[in-house]
């Protein structure tokens, strides 16, 4: 979830986000999935130092918009 970090916090991320989606499920009487279907992103690069984010961010959302299979 974050290129710079080294993945420690994912499993924190997970339990968060699953969370909310459950109490945003539950307030709006919603019967969506009840949680994502998480999948790691094997080879994703680590960007070298800490002023890289936007780069990084712009890049995969255009690979994540413009690769079909995602």
């Amino acid at each position: 979830m974050d290129s710079l970090s080294q993945r420690v916090n994912d499993k924190d991320c997970k339990n968060i986000v699953n969370t909310v989606i459950k109490v945003f499920n539950a307030q709006n009487s919603k019967q969506g999935r009840k949680v994502p279907n998480w999948k790691v992103l094997e080879g994703t690069p680590r960007q070298p130092t800490n002023v890289e984010c936007d780069y990084y961010v712009m890049r995969f959302n255009r690979h994540i918009a413009t690769n079909p299979s995602l």
